[in-house]
């Protein structure tokens, strides 16, 4: 990632998981906090003054689905 990021001037997250892959290390929490977390520190270590984040989903507390009744972090 932080190749990646050598000479930007922003970097953007946009990255969803929508199935957690436990096997593959594929989880909600390494996805979304996590890799976003690592993203984050890297964009300041290289200096980047604008970090965007996208998502693709919104929650509910009373979602069927377990990514949508997460609570949010902050």
């Amino acid at each position: 990632m932080a190749a990646a990021l050598a000479g930007s001037v922003a970097a953007i997250n946009a990255v969803g998981l929508y199935v957690e892959r436990r096997r593959a290390a594929q989880t909600f929490t390494a996805i979304h906090a996590e890799a976003a977390g690592q993203l984050a520190r890297l964009a300041r270590e290289a200096s980047i003054a604008r970090l965007v984040h996208v998502s693709g989903i919104g929650t509910s507390a009373d979602s069927p689905f377990r990514l949508c009744a997460r609570p949010r972090r902050r």
